[in-house]
């Protein structure tokens, strides 16, 4: 059986920078602070202990642990399924709606592996993640979306416009100490007689174009969840094309670290096509 914790510490330049930079940042700013004045020396001695702890243990362990749960290893290796580490890229997604299945590609030794097949990547012409569907039947769907996106945009314009003038502004500057603003009905007034802002704020209700703005996004949640196609294309040079494929999650944080893995794999495995043909 493996052991997610069998080394005890993990030593990388990034751990070695953040040590360096936040441990005596963050002493220097607590004993030189207006409270450090009438602290005594165990103060000192609790902030010079405590410093590391927060800043540097806890992130660690936070790190220690969540790699333990992905199955991998405290560098970042990604466990094969005989209990080893795999010593080459992997890139692990997931396919399926609502039950969704982890698939894997692995570059190992100058091989591909995606659940398709093993290819060489001197074989390898391109690889790309994208829709895998024919152009006729992708066009139409991104019509739609270009379509609804704008459309919902605007809808949400009025309440963005209000909350910004009359909540936000007046807040800001209440607590700058600025001179006082116009009214919430001067403000308002100012908004629906301007030429560019009056085209969005064009009704006392608030509640109805944000409603509707709403519905449109989970709308658009659905459409594509609905028809959304992806896949990892490999394209060979003897024309063959191999596909492995994947879900995007709806969380736009998840997909921007999704797309950042997808980019480090594909470049890896074009650097090593490269290295294999010259």
């Amino acid at each position: 059986m493996r052991n997610p914790f069998g080394r005890p510490y993990v030593v990388s330049k990034k751990w070695v920078i953040w040590t360096c930079v936040i441990i005596p940042y963050g002493i220097y700013a607590n004993v030189t602070s207006p409270d450090s004045k009438s602290a005594k020396l165990t103060d000192w001695l609790s902030t010079i202990v405590i410093v590391p702890i927060i800043f540097v243990g806890l992130p660690w362990l936070l790190m220690r642990f969540s790699r333990a749960v992905r199955g991998k290893t405290p560098q970042g290796k990604t466990y094969g399924s005989d209990g080893v580490a795999i010593d080459g890229e992997v890139l692990i997604l997931k396919t399926g709606r609502f039950i969704r299945t982890p698939v894997r590609a692995t570059l190992i030794h100058g091989v591909v592996e995606i659940p398709a097949g093993r290819v060489e990547v001197g074989r390898i012409q391109s690889i790309k993640a994208g829709d895998p569907r024919a152009p006729w039947i992708k066009f139409p769907i991104l019509f739609v979306s270009l379509t609804v996106m704008p459309i919902y945009f605007y809808c949400m314009m009025q309440p963005f416009l209000l909350i910004m003038t009359l909540k936000l502004e007046p807040f800001i500057n209440s607590k700058l100490h600025g001179p006082a603003l116009a009214s919430n009905e001067a403000m308002y007034s100012s908004l629906r007689s301007n030429g560019f802002t009056g085209l969005f704020v064009y009704s006392d209700a608030l509640l109805k174009p944000t409603l509707f703005g709403l519905g449109i996004l989970v709308a658009m949640v659905v459409f594509k969840v609905l028809t959304e196609k992806s896949a990892l294309i490999i394209n060979l040079f003897d024309g063959q094309r191999m596909f492995m494929p994947f879900t995007y999650s709806i969380n736009g944080v998840s997909v921007i670290a999704q797309n950042k893995r997808i980019k480090r794999f594909t470049n890896k495995v074009k650097r090593a096509a490269r290295a294999t043909s010259q």
